[in-house]
């Protein structure tokens, strides 16, 4: 008969861990009220490689049609420029409005004069260039964002290293202090990975702009596509707090607003957070038993139940320790037992040793692959390594089929497993090997093979003492 009530509650579990991310996201605009002002107007300069590699490295010359289709994208309040730079830096076209009649012929015009033919590169020198336009031809005032796009696909290079050293200082310190105290964002595009990203990142970042990094002329155009976007968002809140304060309310209202969102939507994700990891536990009980020890049993009471050699990795609680610091065969993190949707499954952490499984009624163990997940089922025998327990299960899905309940009649289990001579530990009876008179597991048995006569003959008489002693205690 199925339990209604089971399925309405695993229902509304899911449903509720499912719908907070949506609260959260439906709360965050809270966050971005007084910001939602209308973009100002933009001087853009482009700067852009025209050494001989671009010719290898954009043999369709895709640039051209990405760089109209970028230009479109921008507001009519735009002015746009346009330098090409190699051994020397030159402006194809100088600062002009978008919403001149005549701009869209001089900017083909300006296209056209981009030949791919100057031997060196010169980064630095095409920024300052940019940095002149902007400053010499651009509008004045606060109410104008100013913004350089840098493309190019090699480094800084002048013809001798010295010449390189000295240009590479210049752009970090000098024309990067120009491009902030101008407030001109830097938006850096490294084509290709013989570009000198490094130098391109810490430009970028340090005049808050954002560097890309593409590797094919088809991601051209939508990197362009990415800087329109990002031009038309208002100022980062970097910059604002750069700025110094000029006494408008709506700047200090809209800072507490920042504050006041942010503390609510911290407060929403942990709250949410907690809910999903309480409504994530387990609903069934399950248990870990070990075997021919003894025989203590662990209970499996958290989402994520992880064994392992040590009581905590990083900040990760290990729920289930075997201790084995001296043989070193459980590693760190070896394994875990995750609980979804109303079923177990067992996953191998990429251990050094392994962790091997029984599946079905039978009680053969497999090894299971570094990473591989089963589905558990009540009764399962896991052996992490030497060490084996019998995992149980109240739920109803995991329980053993009739077959395998008939084999545990009279309280004994039908077990094809044998016991490890050297390290106690229970393995399925076809792994186990004759070493001398002894039986061991393989592992053992490619450990002894590395022994000299003389640790050999010892580990002989230990194993015999050993025996002896069992033997002793029967009788």
């Amino acid at each position: 008969m199925i339990d209604i009530r089971r399925h309405i509650s695993t229902f509304s579990r899911q449903s509720l861990i499912r719908l907070w991310p949506f609260v959260l996201t439906l709360t965050a605009p809270v966050c971005l009220v007084g910001q939602t002002a209308v973009p100002k107007p933009l001087d853009i300069v482009i700067v852009l490689d025209n050494s001989k590699s671009m010719r290898t490295n954009d043999p369709q010359r895709l640039m051209i049609p990405a760089l109209r289709a970028f230009v479109k994208q921008l507001p009519e309040t735009t002015n746009i420029g346009l330098i090409a730079f190699g051994r020397q830096s030159r402006a194809l076209l100088a600062l002009e409005a978008k919403s001149d009649p005549e701009f869209a012929k001089h900017f083909d015009e300006a296209l056209h004069r981009i030949d791919y033919t100057d031997q060196w590169t010169d980064i630095a020198g095409g920024i300052e260039r940019g940095l002149y336009e902007i400053r010499s031809a651009g509008r004045r005032g606060d109410e104008v964002r100013r913004a350089i796009v840098l493309f190019t696909d090699g480094a800084i290079d002048l013809g001798s290293a010295e010449a390189n050293k000295e240009r590479t200082v210049w752009l970090h310190g000098t024309v990067t202090a120009e491009a902030v105290r101008e407030k001109v964002s830097v938006f850096g595009i490294a084509f290709t990975y013989t570009a000198d990203f490094q130098l391109i990142q810490t430009l970028s970042i340090s005049t808050l702009g954002l560097p890309f990094l593409i590797d094919t002329p088809a991601r051209i155009a939508p990197v362009f596509g990415d800087i329109a976007e990002a031009l038309e968002r208002p100022r980062l809140i970097v910059e604002q707090e750069r700025q110094p304060d000029r006494g408008m309310p709506s700047a200090r209202g809209s800072k507490w607003v920042y504050i006041l969102g942010a503390c609510l939507a911290a407060v929403l994700a942990i709250a949410g957070y907690l809910l999903y990891a309480r409504l994530s536990s387990p609903s069934e009980s399950a248990t870990l038993t070990e075997v021919g020890r003894t025989s203590q049993t662990h209970s499996i009471a958290s989402r994520v139940f992880r064994i392992g050699r040590k009581p905590r990795v990083g900040l990760r609680q290990i729920d289930l320790v075997i201790p084995d610091k001296e043989r070193r065969m459980i590693s760190r993190f070896h394994a875990e037992i995750r609980y979804r949707r109303g079923q177990f499954y067992l996953r191998d952490n990429q251990s050094t040793h392994g962790t091997s499984v029984s599946e079905g009624a039978s009680t053969r163990l497999r090894k299971l692959k570094p990473g591989e997940s089963v589905l558990l089922f009540d009764g399962a025998h896991i052996a992490f390594h030497a060490y084996e327990y019998l995992f149980g299960s109240s739920a109803p899905d995991l329980r053993r089929g009739e077959s395998d309940r008939t084999s545990r009649e009279g309280g004994t289990e039908v077990q094809n497993l044998a016991q490890c001579q050297r390290c106690a530990g229970h393995f399925e009876a076809g792994s186990l090997t004759k070493w001398k008179k002894f039986s061991v597991c393989a592992t053992c048995r490619a450990e002894i093979h590395e022994l000299d006569d003389t640790a050999a003959n010892k580990l002989i008489r230990e194993l015999e003492d050993r025996l002896r002693n069992k033997t002793t205690d029967r009788t």
